[in-house]
């Protein structure tokens, strides 16, 4: 993948990508920290425009995503339990947060200003709003089994799904202190993700 010494895009060791909705602009992390942002239709050049430079202290990213609803902004978590919210215009991290364990998350794309689900392998899953910051999360408890993964739900926008280390995935309305509004066993083992 592209790197501060080529000065040329990311052409191999990506470890997370994504694009956005309308199948436009692809954004592509690699394990050495740096990120490449380019039109989907740009893939085919040789060269691309060099990596962007967002000090992540060479940090290897784990996972890479869009803003459902601002396409300057994207998320990045590492492999180093952090995560960041970065600003592909200006190319700066604009929020980051460190976690328990390795982050998993998920943008709510049904909000004007979208939350974002997140499992770090604790005990709890942590609802972040950027308008308070992300050093102030909402808590949301499941028993005592570490928590791996988290959805959105589809059609609801304050519906979660989440999936335990255990095998069982539950849903909550994260407007509510009820706890899981629904649980089931998938199979016995660690979950690494959900779609």
């Amino acid at each position: 993948m592209g790197c501060e010494q080529t000065g040329i895009g990311h052409l191999k060791d990506i470890s997370a990508l994504d694009i956005d909705d309308g199948d436009q602009m692809l954004i592509l992390g690699s394990y050495c920290g740096s990120v490449t942002v380019t039109r989907y239709k740009n893939l085919e050049r040789g060269k691309w425009k060099k990596p962007m430079q967002l000090n992540l202290e060479s940090e290897p990213l784990k996972n890479i995503k869009w803003c459902p609803v601002d396409l300057r902004l994207f998320m990045a978590s590492t492999f180093k339990k952090s995560m960041h919210l970065c600003d592909a215009l200006n190319q700066r991290i604009l929020h980051s947060g460190t976690f328990d364990g390795p982050v998993y998350f998920d943008w709510n794309s049904h909000q004007a200003h979208p939350k974002v689900a997140v499992a770090d392998g604790s005990r709890t899953m942590k609802i972040v709003d950027f308008r308070v910051g992300i050093s102030l999360p909402q808590i949301v408890r499941w028993d005592d089994v570490p928590i791996d993964t988290v959805q959105w739900f589809p059609s609801k926008q304050n519906y979660v799904y989440v999936g335990r280390q255990d095998g069982r995935i539950g849903i909550f309305d994260i407007r509510s202190t009820r706890g899981v509004l629904m649980e089931k066993e998938i199979h016995g083992s660690k979950m690494f993700g959900m779609k």
